[in-house]
């Protein structure tokens, strides 16, 4: 009672979605971190989560709400994993680092500020052994300084040459913008330049968005209702995760991406003592069979990402709408495709959306196509259609439809 007493107490979060103030901080820098003290104190916090035994036993008493429980516990875990990085690591600004600095140099700059603090303490001489002593740490720092940045241009250059070379230009941009940066301009957006009435455009515009697609999913209600109907029997057969599929996919999970509501990276997962592991796959089998999820899943921050940079970026219309979502939800939906992949069959003629699949081989496809024809004395007609507004136009209830359609259990 006392460790559900203690983790309740730092619980502040009201659960809904609306009521969320997202407190932009410098991002974690997990290159620079104590991970090994990390690792141990996130054992000692997350032990005192009553996730196994208490969260199982309420639930099957039927002592106490699903969704309560499954917030409590998730709760639990995000400040378990939050107090553990704000003790052994660091909060840096972007370039705060040098990406040229290491373990030697750190050294040469002990040393250094050591020998001047003797000097200091000497009376600061301007002749003697203490006063070489101090000329020789200086020198030695500084020309390994000087090096080290030579040594990382040189590496610097020939990569951005191999990544041209290679044809690969979305890694020359990462790579060019992960050492140099971009020129931070004021967006101006409509003619507007202020960041909190831009702000306000896109949230009207996203806003409009869905409830233009809610408005076109005319049959959410007859859906809805007959989803009520279905028996709830049909939970018995759920598939149920375990320990090795979700550690699994955890190792799969992409890093260095950005933190959702909840500020928990894929870094703070994938550093932690391995009972987190245990502890989300109890989580996620308890979300699977009372058919809930944490309310922070359902919160999100939305970044307006453009949609044609060779079009008018001002233009508010050429903007789309995406959602930074909570790693640990996007773990679960990699858990899902675990259980239940083999059943979401895509059609051949797809090239988006898949993996080892792109545009390229979509636009290969299409060219050899058309040689093979024009080759034969035939004429191609080709008809495009323009589906940038898909995303924002999506019918949930039709999707929804062809999942049942497909086998997959309604889970309520």
């Amino acid at each position: 009672m006392a460790n559900r007493t203690y983790f309740a107490n730092k619980i502040r979060r009201k659960y809904d979605a609306s009521s969320y103030s997202i407190e932009y901080r410098r991002r974690f820098r997990w290159d620079k971190a104590d991970v090994i003290s990390y690792y141990h104190t996130t054992y000692s916090l997350l032990s005192q989560i009553p996730v196994c035994d208490e969260l199982l036993d309420c639930l099957k008493k039927h002592s106490c709400n699903a969704q309560f429980c499954v917030n409590y516990v998730y709760d639990c875990m995000v400040n378990a994993l939050s107090a553990s990085a704000e003790a052994w690591v660091p909060r840096t600004k972007p370039g705060f680092y040098r990406v040229w600095w290491n373990d030697t140099l750190t050294e040469l700059k002990r040393e250094s500020v050591e020998v001047h603090d003797l000097w200091k303490i000497s009376g600061r001489p301007k002749q003697g052994d203490v006063f070489m002593r101090i000329k020789r740490a200086k020198i030695a720092y500084k020309q390994a300084i000087k090096i080290n940045r030579v040594d990382e241009e040189s590496y610097f250059s020939n990569e951005l040459n191999d990544l041209l070379l290679n044809k690969d230009v979305p890694g020359f941009g990462r790579s060019w913008n992960a050492k140099i940066g971009g020129a931070k301009t004021s967006p101006v957006i409509d003619g507007v330049t202020e960041s909190s009435v831009i702000a306000q455009k896109f949230a009207v515009l996203f806003r409009k968005n869905c409830a233009q697609a809610q408005a076109n999913d005319s049959n959410a209600s007859a859906f809805l209702q007959k989803l009520r109907f279905l028996h709830a029997s049909d939970r018995l057969g759920v598939k149920l995760l375990d320990v090795e599929t979700v550690s699994r996919c955890l190792s799969r999970i992409k890093k260095c991406k950005a933190p959702g509501v909840d500020n928990i990276e894929t870094e703070h997962l994938a550093y932690a003592h391995p009972l987190l592991v245990v502890q989300l796959c109890v989580l996620f089998n308890t979300m699977l069979q009372c058919s809930v999820v944490p309310q922070t899943f359902l919160a999100g921050i939305v970044v307006p990402v453009i949609k044609d940079k060779r079009g008018d970026i001002t233009d508010i219309n050429n903007y789309r709408a995406v959602t930074l979502s909570s790693c640990i939800s996007k773990l679960f939906e990699m858990c899902i495709l675990e259980l239940y992949g083999d059943m979401l069959a895509t059609s051949p003629m797809q090239f988006w959306f898949k993996k080892k699949l792109g545009t390229r081989r979509a636009l290969y496809v299409l060219q050899s196509t058309v040689q093979y024809f024009v080759k034969n004395g035939s004429t191609v007609n080709v008809a495009l259609l323009d589906i940038s507004k898909a995303f924002d136009n999506v019918h949930h209830t039709q999707l929804f439809q062809k999942l049942l359609d497909l086998g997959l259990l309604p889970v309520l």
